[in-house]
């Protein structure tokens, strides 16, 4: 999905289900950050409150090393040899994007070892174990962990989301599971085929994710059709329809934290049904609403110094020339990579640590 599920949607969602208009702007940046969350270096961050629980700093030489959710696709087109190979990593694969993106439909058991299915599924076993962990920091939250656990409830939000738009692809590199061809677009009654040099260079990315597909599957305003060029089956996305569905799920878990919502799913669906056929129109529907997404908004409110505009960064050395000093005005974007941190080793030994590349 993109940022019109990520941050829109779950932004109408969270208010609607209950939550002040607070708490769940922090929920949808939270979950649309997860896409932006392109830092995969250490960097030197000065400042930080010692009682900062974060592994994956070191307090004594002031060094930061955040958790990478994403990279960056702004020019991923022109460059995407780099792109490809920071997405071969096997690494990458299974801490990026199985743990964030292509969540595997169940957790590794001794009877699956053998037989492991990384296919993403809408609705898995698995990412609503990745939702109950998520939901589990309100019971223990207090004032000043509140925030920690609506960050870490956005990001599980991303992941869980992303089974419905992401069904049928896997996080690994495979050419059974995810090399496809005659796609296909609805346009009227019929489907047309896409004309090949239109996803030429999708077609040249190497079979991770659903990179021969595009942004086809993230779209929620299409219904796409292809087939698998290595195995049987085929894939039918009728997006907006299955969109609309995890949307409805997704209500239902976050009034479960709230237990007010101030609006009938029925009544809520038709308006949000509507803004994902047309992939937009959320600011006209949703006028009682404040949206406002920027990638650099919880960046700049946590550090001052260097640039925090490194999303063209693609050597994780590039990283380690920074030097920043905590702000001390907005611990969001430190507490976003402490919970990012967490789903990842939630998931940790609950996915396979190698295979085979098919």
């Amino acid at each position: 999905m993109n940022k019109s599920f990520h941050y829109y949607c779950i932004r109408v969602l969270a208010e609607k289900a209950g939550f002040s208009p607070e708490h769940a702007q922090t929920i949808a940046y939270a979950s649309q950050y997860t896409d932006d969350s392109s830092e995969h270096g250490k960097m030197t961050i000065t400042n930080i409150p010692s009682d900062f629980d974060y592994p994956r700093w070191d307090k004594n030489k002031n060094i930061f090393d955040p958790i990478c959710t994403a990279h960056s696709a702004k020019s991923w087109l022109a460059r995407l040899w780099k792109w490809a190979k920071f997405y071969l990593k096997t690494d990458v694969q299974r801490k990026i994007l199985m743990s964030f993106h292509f969540l595997p439909p169940e957790e590794l058991s001794q009877d699956n070892k053998d037989r492991f299915n990384f296919a993403t599924q809408k609705n898995s076993v698995l990412a609503n174990l990745v939702i109950e962990e998520a939901l589990k920091s309100f019971s223990k939250s207090k004032n000043n962990t509140f925030t920690h656990a609506l960050i870490k409830l956005g990001i599980a939000l991303h992941t869980y989301a992303d089974t419905w738009s992401h069904a049928g692809f896997s996080g690994r590199h495979s050419s059974v599971e995810n090399d496809i061809e005659k796609i296909k677009i609805k346009q009227g009654k019929n489907f047309k085929s896409v004309n090949p040099l239109e996803i030429a260079v999708s077609y040249a990315a190497p079979d991770v994710g659903h990179s021969e597909a595009g942004t086809f599957p993230d779209t929620s305003d299409i219904h796409w059709t292809a087939k698998y060029a290595n195995k049987k089956g085929r894939l039918d996305q009728d997006n907006s329809k299955e969109f609309i569905g995890a949307a409805k799920e997704i209500y239902s878990k976050l009034t479960t934290v709230s237990k007010k919502p101030n609006i009938n799913w029925n009544n809520l669906s038709t308006n949000i049904g509507c803004c994902l056929k047309k992939n937009s129109a959320w600011e006209n529907t949703f006028r009682d609403i404040k949206f406002e997404y920027s990638r650099f908004t919880w960046r700049a409110g946590a550090l001052s110094g260097d640039s925090i505009d490194w999303d063209n960064f693609d050597d994780e050395t590039d990283f380690h020339k920074l030097n920043f000093k905590y702000t001390g005005n907005d611990m969001r974007w430190l507490l976003f990579h402490q919970a990012a941190y967490e789903q990842r080793m939630f998931l940790d030994n609950k996915l396979p640590k190698t295979w085979m590349d098919t």
